[in-house]
């Protein structure tokens, strides 16, 4: 691995000198672009098997401090006053962990990150364990002794922002007179100790038809160095921004504007014709937060996992496992300004408070329209399904002389096949729809009710039911916690609350038990149909799954954990999460109220 490292270097050197401009065109044929992507797609998985981190580069921010009031900062709504930032011991020991989990790169960030106390310590550790550094930085603190201490510190990669060509704009954007001239400086101090510099830039679909972009192009190429083009993004300061997301034409006009100087995110895409890559999608890249929170990019506020509580050769399996991963719609821009992915990720991006928030938090659309329109059909096509949970259903909750609520109940089907002897069956579902199917299939039980009721907002009556049951709805609630807590309270004392969702990313033997199950229960032609309808038809089940947000059963266990405690979590039928918790009894409750 060091001799590796030390050819990484030497290569580095390379290119960042005059020979080197044609090996950095080496790495621009056709056929060397489609051999790394070969490479990424096939060799790395396989090299990961053993090092999760290969070929990775870690982006550290080390601090949410900025000079800077940038009215586009994709970053700092996320910080928290009062709450800590990762130490420098802290840092140095997330330094070692990637590279011994095999990352090749560090990427120093902020916040200013050179507000940062042990800055050059941390590029020499990295450096000293074979990964390339790379700086992220305003230029406001980058004078020609500072350039010269972090090249001697082993620095290799610098990044200066500029926001616009023209001084006055850049400074206003900015926030503070002399932001431009500092950048500038910055860019020729640090060019001048032989560093690979680059001026990171944005465009806006304005700066891309005024000439703003073309004039800060021109600058960088004025400085000898690199153009680095971001699209805008809706994340941050612009969370909200519906405006801000390219249209397929302003993609056209930037990708015309790339070249071997200038390129757009990637370092391989200065090609018109090049496919866009996100790095957090092709797992090349993840962000580390000032207070330690594992997320796919800087940009992206879903939370894996917390380097302070848990190792981080974990919390990247369980990321880079995870099915949100997949859903990351980042073929053609970044995935924060993909109208589906902010569907599907919307009710964690609007949770208040300074995120990033848990990823497992996320839920998948619940829109009243759609179940209202499907109650006439949703028997037909999927309450035959779900019928392959009944029989655990009838152990886990059992109905008879008991009191029983069915959150979610859609049409009402699984209702009546379960609980016609229970001495009361409440019904809710928040579709309208739903509640007036449900009515008819259970107007022959006269112990039964239907409600139209959103299990979020509360209104079921306290301590009532003896049997909770939640099935396939959970992964549609926005507020787990809040739904989860009505539910709780809904329970009586030793109450028995089950919830069941189907899960993502089961090994394949483990999934197939679901389709070798339904084969003894349906017919073969049955489940082809329903096989067609639900994968490569355009119909109303397949439409509904591609906005589905899958959890994978880890994700699952952590979004219950707290909530729950002591709840058992088992995978059943291949698929399928069933999670089963017990309120303590009422005579447990009160001892424990008194040992309090």
């Amino acid at each position: 691995m060091t001799s590796l490292s030390s050819a990484a270097r030497g290569l580095n050197r390379l290119l960042k000198n005059g020979p080197g401009r044609h090996v950095r065109s080496f790495f621009h044929l056709r056929p060397v672009i489609a051999m790394s992507a070969v490479y990424n797609r096939c060799a790395m998985p396989l090299l990961r098997k053993a090092r999760p981190l290969y070929g990775a580069t870690v982006m550290v921010g080390l601090t949410y401090k900025c000079q800077c009031r940038c009215p586009h900062c994709g970053t700092m709504p996320y910080r928290s006053p009062g709450r800590r930032e990762l130490s420098a011991d802290e840092v140095l020991n997330l330094i070692r962990q990637a590279a011994g989990l095999g990352a090749g790169g560090l990427y120093l960030f902020g916040g200013e990150p050179m507000l940062a106390a042990g800055l050059e310590n941390f590029v020499r550790e990295a450096r000293g364990l074979g990964m390339i550094v790379t700086l992220d930085t305003n230029g406001l603190l980058m004078d020609k002794a500072a350039a010269r201490s972090l090249a001697l510190s082993g620095l290799e990669r610098v990044g200066v922002s500029v926001d616009s060509a023209d001084e006055a704009e850049h400074d206003r954007l900015r926030g503070i007179h002399g932001a431009f001239r500092a950048a500038v400086k910055a860019i020729e101090y640090c060019r001048d100790e032989g560093l690979d510099v680059v001026l990171s830039t944005y465009a806006t679909r304005e700066s891309l038809r005024d000439g703003g972009l073309d004039r800060t192009i021109v600058l960088a190429r004025s400085l000898g160095v690199r153009t680095r083009v971001l699209s805008s993004l809706r994340s941050g300061m612009w969370l909200e921004r519906a405006d801000v997301p390219f249209r397929p034409e302003d993609i056209a006009i930037l990708r015309s504007k790339l070249a071997k100087d200038v390129y757009w995110e990637s370092l391989s895409l200065t090609s018109p014709k090049g496919d866009f890559v996100c790095g957090c999608s092709a797992r090349t890249h993840f962000y580390v937060s000032p207070y330690g929170e594992v997320q796919p990019c800087c940009y992206i506020p879903l939370a894996f996992g917390d380097v302070r509580s848990e190792p981080l050769d974990g919390i990247i399996r369980r990321m880079w496992s995870s099915p949100k991963l997949a859903s990351l719609d980042a073929g053609t821009d970044c995935p924060m300004n993909s109208p589906r992915f902010r569907e599907m990720f919307s009710g964690v991006f609007s949770r208040p408070g300074p995120g990033p928030h848990p990823a497992e938090l996320a839920a998948s659309p619940n829109d009243p329209k759609e179940w209202d329109e499907w109650a006439a059909d949703y028997g037909r096509d999927v309450d035959w399904l779900e019928e392959i949970h009944n029989p655990d259903l009838a152990a886990l909750a059992p109905g008879e002389g008991k009191k029983v609520l069915d959150a979610g109940c859609g049409t009402g089907r699984r209702a009546l096949a379960l609980f016609g002897k229970a001495a009361k069956l409440t019904a809710v579902d928040s579709s309208g729809g739903m509640v007036k199917t449900a009515k008819k299939i259970l107007s022959a039980l006269p112990q039964a009710e239907v409600l139209e009721l959103d299990i979020e907002k509360g209104g079921l009556p306290a301590g009532e039911y003896d049997s909770v049951i939640a099935v396939s709805v959970m992964h549609h609630i926005r507020n787990g916690e809040a739904a989860v807590r009505n539910l709780k309270d809904s329970l009586a004392p030793g109450g028995t609350l089950v919830i069941v969702d189907a899960v993502a990313g089961q090994p394949t033997l483990t999934a197939l038990r679901y389709y070798l199950e339904m084969l003894f229960r349906h017919s073969p032609v049955r489940l082809a149909r329903a096989f067609l309808n639900g994968f490569f038809l355009n119909t109303r089940v397949a439409r509904h799954k591609r906005r589905e947000v899958p959890l994978a059963f880890e994700e699952f266990r952590r979004r219950y954990a707290p909530l729950l405690p002591g709840a058992s979590v088992e995978v059943r039928h291949g698929i399928f999460a069933y999670l089963v918790w017990r309120k303590p009894a009422e005579k447990l409750t009160g001892l424990m109220s008194k040992a309090a």
